[in-house]
């Protein structure tokens, strides 16, 4: 059970209290704080919620270019790439143009180049080339240009091929070449026909791939097409190479768990020209070629995720805003520091330094209500109590000394010790600054522990081990308190206040004689000392019987409690007279 425990990671650390349920000091100026931040807090999460909802949070995408490290295929489909020579003038295909006229001016061959994966050549093979029209139904190309056939191919041929080591990478050869009937090519290709259909300004070779791009709007994958154009000079042979750049998209969405999924197409195209002179060479001045293409893939592949977000990441998002707000609680923080200092001060004021407390609002405040009489008596000693309890002592000597809560909290963030204290040169604010150093010590664990070995010291002087032995084994009874605890409500408190009237006409011994018949209970020297703190009743009537035996000069006593008693009226009289 012991090693169950100790993998328990929720267990409470122990803290003290500052008053029942309250482990912080709070403060007004702090809860005005919490509220700003509550409220920015709360419109914040709410405006992240409806984004979210209405889907106008952007995802996240991010790319990288990577060359491709292993053998990788991408099937051909028929609407990844089509071409024909277009006529900017009256927008139509050559080939569209050929069959309405009956003509014949060009016509195109295309051949399919691969290898096996050791680089070995296989035989070259004829791609069927047909009008788009007749291969697919995709309405985002231009159906009357060509496209390439690969319905009769196997599934092994139809793909592009990209090696990494030994394999010759997969090629498309297309031709353009010039249909004619003279012996000679060159009386076709400067004919006014070929002029004005193949070679003219308004006349190029336009290749278009079919890509897709992710679309932000949409948040979706799309369609894009990406033409290229080449211009065809009768003088000239053509030679391009095209490559075609894939890309993988991922594309990660859910609310909670993260759903994958990829996709491979087109999503770039370049191309390289060269050209040579028809008459250069006798093999190319009577041929029919015009101009030729090679078309493969890059050897880099361009790898894309998008993410949409999931509520999760909303939630982080929230939670990173809050804890951006909540540096406003270093603020309230210092404050509520600053506050905790006031509060030690005015608690040793009010339970340590009565008697500082007592002369302090005695000179501030000239009330008659808190001037004693001559002679020391039970009722002005509760009066003066009561009043002092009242006060706000911290804050009638802040305004007494003129000390801004600017000042209290510079001085409650550099503290100041003991050897530091010491030395301090001293001002008119003397008693503020005692006070002060106090309250700090108050806080300060090792102060603390170093007062209770002092008195544990203290008590070793006073008592044998006897004594010691039998106060361990010593206790009281909580049931004892709980008769007052019930009766503090407002008849009872009527009740006792009509006692103690009548009590108070008479003699202390009377009194205490009726208190005693009143709760009839035996108590130990422990319970008669915690009684003083919850009963007031007990608590009157114990000063008054003290005060009495004063006058009489505590006759009944011995020596050593003499004195003691001496010591403590010595104390209340310079406490309250």
């Amino acid at each position: 059970m012991s090693c169950l425990k100790r993998l328990d990671i929720f267990g409470s650390p122990f803290q003290f209290e500052m008053g029942v349920g309250n482990n912080k000091r709070q403060t007004n100026f702090g809860g005005c704080i919490s509220l700003l931040v509550i409220i920015a807090a709360l419109t914040y999460f709410i405006y992240l919620n409806y984004k979210f909802g209405s889907g106008e949070i952007q995802p996240k995408i991010t790319s990288q270019l990577k060359k491709i490290t292993s053998n990788f295929f991408l099937p051909i489909q028929p609407n990844y790439i089509y071409f024909d020579i277009y006529n900017q003038d009256t927008q139509q295909n050559l080939m569209l143009w050929q069959k309405q006229q009956g003509k014949q001016l060009i016509s195109y061959k295309a051949t399919l180049l691969q290898s096996d994966d050791n680089g070995n050549m296989l035989p070259q093979i004829d791609i069927p080339i047909n009008y788009c029209s007749n291969l697919t139904d995709d309405e985002n190309i231009d159906l009357t240009s060509q496209c390439l056939d690969f319905s009769s191919f196997d599934q092994d041929h139809a793909q592009f091929k990209t090696f990494s080591k030994e394999g010759v990478d997969t090629k498309i050869y297309i031709q353009i070449n010039a249909v004619c009937s003279s012996s000679q090519v060159s009386d076709c290709l400067y004919s006014q026909v070929f002029e004005d259909q193949v070679f003219s300004q308004a006349n190029s070779f336009c290749f278009t791939v079919n890509q897709k791009q992710f679309n932000t709007d949409s948040q979706d994958l799309e369609p894009k097409q990406q033409d290229i154009f080449f211009n065809l000079d009768p003088t000239l042979l053509t030679n391009s190479q095209i490559t075609l750049q894939v890309s993988k998209t991922s594309m990660q969405e859910g609310f909670l768990i993260s759903k994958t999924t990829q996709y491979t197409h087109l999503s770039d195209v370049s191309s390289q020209e060269s050209f040579r002179s028809r008459g250069a060479t006798s093999s190319t001045q009577n041929t029919p070629l015009i101009a030729e293409f090679y078309i493969s893939l890059s050897g880099t592949q361009y790898n894309q995720t998008i993410q949409y977000p999931q509520y999760p990441e909303i939630l982080a998002q929230f939670v990173s805003i809050l804890n951006v707000l909540l540096l406003l609680g270093v603020i309230g923080g210092i404050v509520s520091k600053t506050d905790i200092q006031q509060y030690f001060i005015d608690l040793k004021l009010k339970e340590y330094y009565k008697q500082t407390a007592y002369k302090f609002l005695k000179k501030s405040e000239q009330n008659e209500e808190v001037i004693l009489h001559s002679k020391l008596n039970k009722d002005d000693i509760l009066k003066a109590n009561k009043y002092i309890e009242q006060k706000d002592l911290n804050e009638e000597l802040s305004k007494k000394f003129k000390v801004s809560m600017f000042q209290r909290i510079l001085r409650t963030i550099i503290g100041e010790e003991k050897e530091d204290y010491n030395k301090k040169k001293r001002s008119d604010k003397d008693l503020y600054e005692a006070l002060f150093y106090q309250a700090s010590q108050s806080q300060d664990v090792f102060e603390i522990q170093s007062e209770l070995m002092r008195i544990r010291k203290i008590l070793a002087m006073l008592i044998t081990p006897q004594q010691y032995a039998a106060i361990k084994c010593c206790g009281a009874s909580v049931n004892d308190q709980i008769p007052f605890l019930l009766e503090r409500n407002q008849t009872n408190k009527s009740k006792v206040a009509a006692t103690t009237e009548k009590f108070s006409k008479n003699d202390i011994p009377d009194l205490e004689s009726q208190s005693s018949q009143l709760f009839n209970l035996q108590f130990n020297q422990i319970e008669l000392m915690d009684k003083i703190d919850y009963d007031e009743q007990y608590f009157q009537s114990q000063l008054e019987k003290f005060i009495q035996d004063s006058e009489r000069g505590f006759e009944n006593y011995d020596e050593q409690d003499r004195k003691v008693n001496q010591r403590l009226l010595d104390c209340l009289n310079k406490t309250y007279n």
